[in-house]
This record gives C-alpha cells, structure tokens and sequence, in this order.
C-alpha cells in the first residue's frame, strides 16, 4: 500500500512539473553585400528575465562614474586642440602679414604649434575612438553575467537548441566576432523570449543586436551611452 501511495504521489508530482518544449534558434548575420554568414561556436546563456533585468539596472548604476570621467577626458581633449588650432592660426596670420609687408625674414613658432595641432587633434579623437568602442557596442553588459540559468552553443550552422519551461519569460544572451581583412566585427544580442505555444525559432541576427531597435531586446540603443 505504501509502495503505491508513493507511486500516485510521483505521478502526481511529475504531472504538476512545468512543461518544457524545444526551442530551436538560429545566430547569423548578413552583410553589406547581402550574403549571410552562420555564426558557429557561439555561446548561447539563458537567465530568466527578472534576473535579466536586475543584472541590467545594475550595470547602468555602475558605469555611471566610469561614463563621466570618459566626457571629461572628451571634453579636455577637444578643448586642448582647439586652443592650440587657434594659437596656430593666429601664428600663421601674423606670419602672412609679416611676408606681406616685404618682412621675408620674419620667423616665428608656427611650426610647433602646427606639431602641437596635430598631436592635439590626434589625442582627441583617440579619447572619441575609446569612448565609442567601450560604449557602442553595448559590450559592457556582457561583463560578470549572473551564472546561467542554461547554456549551449551553436553548431557549425549557427544553430542551437535549448529546453525551456513553457510560458516562462526569460532572456537570452549570446556574443560573437569575426575577423575580417583589416578589422574585427563584434555582435552583441540581449533578447527577451516568453517559450509559449508554437513561437517561432530564436533568430539572433543583425536586426536584434543590442545597438539595434527591436521589440524584444533586452537592451536597446536608448541604453547605451551618447556623449552630451
């Protein structure tokens, strides 16, 4: 009798387990010319959305500090060429009068300011450069993820599987690069996904990355910081 009330708690217990059903995706993306490229050996995580979420809210309060020093140094930068642009072209103008009035002899510190411009100039678009590649992609929110929930990679094709609980939302996260002649490509998504009825496959293409808008990001470019 006790063998069997335990049996009928058991199928009990399984009954009451929430569902879970396959969900097939596909990482990939298309190029300039139109030719789509699969991307292999992508790892794919999974957190559920409120987790998701906490991580999200988290990593904005943090970078704030970090995002204000960035414009700072954006904002000496820039100002620093501009004073000396000027202190060149005011250099050089006196230079042209000087040659004007016959005054071939004339000499002054153009050429080290010109030096000065340029290593000014340099230095500024360094600073934007930096800025840009550290906040544009939106790869700051890829470091020190949460553990988990699950994780899997794509195959050769790109493709992957995941088992997910019916009706749950989650948000799955998965980054990519390739290398190209001169230049590598980074990919980032953060997307939202509710595993509900017979929703379509997970496509992690160029039309979700999170400096995309889509209505499923996780992440859109309204969370990525602009300069002023």
């Amino acid at each position: 009798m006790k063998k069997l009330l335990l049996f009928i708690a058991a199928i009990l217990i399984a009954g009451c387990s929430p569902s879970k059903r396959e969900v097939h995706g596909d990482v990939f993306i298309v190029t300039n010319g139109g030719a789509s490229v699969k991307l292999g050996l992508v790892q794919v995580i999974v957190l559920t959305e409120d987790v998701a979420q906490k991580h999200i809210s988290g990593v904005k309060e943090k970078i704030k500090d970090e995002i204000a020093v960035a414009k700072t140094k954006i904002a000496d930068a820039e100002k620093k060429y501009k004073n000396a642009k000027t202190a060149y072209e005011n250099s050089s103008k006196r230079h042209d009068r000087e040659w004007e009035k016959g005054n071939y002899t004339f000499s002054d510190n153009s050429y080290d300011l010109a030096v000065a411009t340029d290593e000014a100039n340099a230095q500024y678009k360094l600073e934007l450069e930096l800025f840009n590649k550290r906040w544009g992609s939106g790869s700051f929110f890829f470091e020190n993820l949460p553990t988990a929930l699950l994780a899997t990679q794509t195959d050769a094709d790109g493709k992957f599987i995941l088992k997910l609980e019916e009706g749950k939302k989650y948000s799955i996260i998965a980054k990519s690069r390739r290398q190209l002649l001169n230049s590598t490509e980074e990919y980032y998504w953060f997307i939202n996904y509710i595993a509900k009825g017979n929703k379509e496959k997970i496509i992690l293409s160029n039309n979700n990355m999170v400096d995309t808008y889509s209505i499923d990001n996780a992440i859109s470019p309204t969370d990525l910081p602009k300069l002023d």
